[in-house]
């Protein structure tokens, strides 16, 4: 899996956060460090499908377990534009919610 791309994808999608990491010069440790966690979510999650259903096809699992892990991911990233009335998320904020382990559920 291309966990990198993926990540950078994600990252693009929002301009917003896109431009903050790159001001910051932290886009390219954000996004490994976020690829990284993605990573071991989806192993996580493919391991734990499979004792589930142990005679189901192993791509079919690692197919869903990558949806979601990357829907849990999904979850914790900023939305591109913040809520009016609400205060803009700082840098630090934005990082200390990537970093936040991923749930199971």
């Amino acid at each position: 899996m291309q966990y990198k791309t993926i990540v950078m994808e994600l990252i693009v999608q929002r301009p917003h956060l896109h431009e903050k990491l790159k001001r910051e010069r932290k886009l390219l440790s954000t996004m490994e460090r976020v690829a990284r966690e993605l990573k071991t979510s989806h192993e996580e999650i493919r391991r734990d499908l499979a004792s589930e259903r142990p005679h189901m096809e192993a791509s079919l699992i690692s197919s869903q377990a990558m949806a979601m892990a990357i829907s849990e991911l999904e979850s914790r990233m900023p939305p591109e534009r913040p809520n009016e009335g609400k205060d803009e998320l700082s840098l630090d904020q934005i990082m200390a919610q990537l970093s936040r382990p991923l749930s199971r559920g």
